[in-house]
């Protein structure tokens, strides 16, 4: 009872703001350009979309949907892709740089500090397993509890869910 009152006067307000102020959005079925059934969605920005289906296709609109780019990936061709994550160029420049470090940097110490208070050091893998991974998981499981409590579906993120089986 106190999460909907908490939902109905303090979450409800706010929201319908943001509803109002905002652009009506529009949704047009793509009919043409490919034989693939989509399946995942990824939105950048107003203009970088990128879709996923059947057959290993993979679309990318760079103008809102107006024209998309079809590709099979290689490899692929049999594959139902279920669900597509776009990323910008921030973090396309952090996954390069992951991609291109040596082993011996991730052993190197990182320190957390605030001028000259330090707060700790810890090896940078124990940093980024503590920060990234460990926070993406966090929050994966907060969107499951949710979505479990206000009667929802949880969909399956590795297979089937325990609701499933």
């Amino acid at each position: 009872m106190k999460s909907a009152f908490r939902f109905i006067f303090f979450f409800l307000p706010a929201f319908s703001s943001f509803l109002i102020s905002a652009q009506s959005p529009s949704v047009e079925i793509l009919t043409s350009g490919t034989k693939t059934s989509l399946r995942g969605l990824s939105v950048v920005n107003d203009n970088i979309l990128w879709v996923s289906g059947s057959g290993g296709i993979v679309g990318k609109s760079s103008n809102g949907g107006k024209t998309w780019k079809w590709i099979t990936v290689p490899g692929f061709e049999k594959t139902e892709f279920r669900d597509i994550e776009a990323f910008d160029a921030n973090v396309a420049e952090a996954q390069k740089l992951l991609q291109e470090a040596q082993n011996e940097t991730f052993q190197e110490q990182w320190t957390m500090r605030n001028g000259e208070t330090v707060y700790f050091t810890l090896p940078k893998m124990s940093v980024y397993r503590m920060f990234v991974m460990n926070h993406t998981i966090h929050h994966r499981g907060q969107m499951s509890t949710y979505i479990r409590s206000v009667g929802g579906k949880v969909p399956g993120m590795y297979g089937p869910t325990a609701d499933e089986n």
